[in-house]
């Protein structure tokens, strides 16, 4: 740790700011604690900057004038830490387990095997390509700096010259991670730990900028030479994530990128408009439609809509109602799940370890950046229809679900603490309209009664052989209970 520097004695009404120990000082002892991006340190040199106040200023008013001049309005804040509570619930799912990856958690005793190994990173980078040496990664780093401590949500209590070490290190390792993967070569600390690196480097809290990572390929290669919506990077690193069909490459550039976790959310959820619940007033129509839709609007009339269905049944449940679950083979997208004639088709969903860590760092990542509310309208679907291990055994056995884990227990446990904590206007669901569907068909009476009779007797061989030879004998009794009437009538 840093020494800190001795106080200075200040005439009155001055103010001086320690930059490096980020203290202000005044007759008064009044201190601060300063955001470390306005730091004036450059290559290790201490520098003390003395800022006398205005005659007639405010002292308070001064220290918050200068506070804020350090944020730039202009550069949004894209990197967060996911709140205490929530990790504090599941530190192994929002915290790194094997590599830190920007300043959160860095410098973790837990993680030295991998801060050891960024340093062979960063060599077999700076060996690809020996024209340029290591001057000039440090410099191209040095310019980033300030943008980059800006897209923190939390202050960076880190040196100049420590933090853009971090960042060429950090980046040199993103890089080689995904060479070496690619390549299929044979880092045995790579390999030996795959899994746990690749859900450690989707974390919402373990990012550096994808700036960064751009700015070190370009260093590497003439990245720069490529069409403006084309990326080496992006096109290296989508290669390497799982489960690629059920992902989509964006045709955007790479400037439209926070941190990798973004590409990830970019590449699994596509750009979507949610399904609104009075869809009336949202189809295609002439002039005039629109002007009368515009004046019922404003029409204030009491609300008669049923918001019973916003309780919604599980799996088991809809199907003794008379829903049939499909598993849907022609999809769109992993959100493609539709309900039509009392069938629900959805897509295949693999449960195994990773997939808990990446989506509920996705839905962290979509509530607490994005406009949009696709993926958590999805985990919370899978947390209404999974609600026991009966409902994860439904699924498993019409070849919805592939569950990896142990026990299907465990599988639902997994779903239902990704959905805990998730906060959604069902009027604003991506599903609103399915669940509106389902839960009137569900609830109507022919479903219900057949899906009783189904179960009754139908449900096996036997059964159903009963009921045939009962319906059986049943009309031929009232056969010849009918020609017996008959002749005597007749007679």
């Amino acid at each position: 740790m840093e020494e800190m520097h001795e106080m200075q004695m200040a005439g009155e009404g001055d103010i001086i700011i320690d930059i490096e120990t980020l203290e202000i000082e005044s007759s008064d002892s009044f201190e601060y604690t300063q955001r470390e991006s306005c730091q004036l340190e450059k290559a290790g040199t201490r520098k003390r900057a003395k800022t006398p106040k205005k005659p007639g200023q405010d002292r308070l008013q001064f220290f918050v004038q200068q506070r804020l001049n350090v944020f730039n309005a202009n550069q949004p804040l894209t990197i967060f830490r996911v709140p205490s509570y929530l990790r504090e619930k599941g530190k192994h799912i929002y915290e790194p387990r094997m590599v830190s990856i920007g300043p959160y958690y860095h410098g973790r005793k837990e993680l030295r095997t991998m801060e050891e190994h960024k340093w062979r990173c960063l060599g077999d980078v700076l060996s690809q390509n020996t024209k340029n040496n290591i001057e000039v990664y440090l410099e191209e780093m040095r310019m980033l700096e300030k943008q980059a401590r800006q897209c923190y949500s939390e202050s960076v209590n880190m040196s100049s010259d420590k933090f853009v070490l971090m960042l060429l290190l950090d980046g040199c390792f993103i890089l080689q991670y995904y060479n070496e993967w690619n390549k299929r070569a044979s880092d045995t600390l790579f390999w030996a730990h795959w899994s746990t690196i690749y859900a450690d480097l989707l974390l919402l809290g373990n990012q550096i900028p994808f700036f960064v990572i751009h700015k070190l390929a370009s260093v590497l290669s003439d990245y720069e030479s490529h069409p403006k919506n084309t990326c080496p990077v992006i096109d290296l690193i989508f290669e390497e994530f799982p489960h690629k069909k059920s992902l989509t490459k964006p045709e955007i550039c790479c400037d439209e990128f926070d941190h990798l976790l973004h590409l990830f959310y970019k590449c699994m959820v596509p750009e979507l408009k949610v399904e609104q619940t009075n869809s009336h007033c949202n189809q295609p129509r002439s002039m005039i439609q629109n002007c009368l839709c515009k004046l019922w609007s404003w029409i204030p009339l009491k609300s008669t809509e049923d918001s019973s269905w916003k309780v919604f049944p599980s799996a088991t449940i809809l199907h003794e109602s008379g829903v049939t679950f499909k598993k849907k083979t022609k999809l769109r997208d992993m959100f493609d799940i539709t309900f039509e004639n009392g069938v629900i088709e959805m897509p295949l969903l693999r449960i195994e370890d990773a997939t808990k860590t990446t989506y509920a760092n996705l839905m962290a990542f979509e509530q607490s950046q994005c406009n949009s509310t696709t993926f958590t309208s999805y985990v919370y679907l899978l947390d209404l229809i999974i609600d026991t291990g009966d409902d994860i055994a439904l699924l498993k056995q019409l070849g919805i679900i592939e569950n990896l884990l142990e026990t299907n227990e465990d599988a639902e446990t997994f779903i239902n603490q990704i959905g805990e904590g998730t906060t959604l206007d069902l009027n604003e669901h991506y599903f609103a309209s399915f669940f509106r569907k389902v839960y009137e068909y569900s609830n109507s009476t022919w479903p219900k009664c057949r899906a009783r009779l189904m179960h009754d007797y139908f449900s096996n061989p036997w059964t159903s052989i009963s009921v045939f030879a009962a319906g059986l004998l049943f009309g031929l009794t009232f056969t010849q209970t009918y020609y017996t009437v008959y002749s005597a009538y007749h007679h």
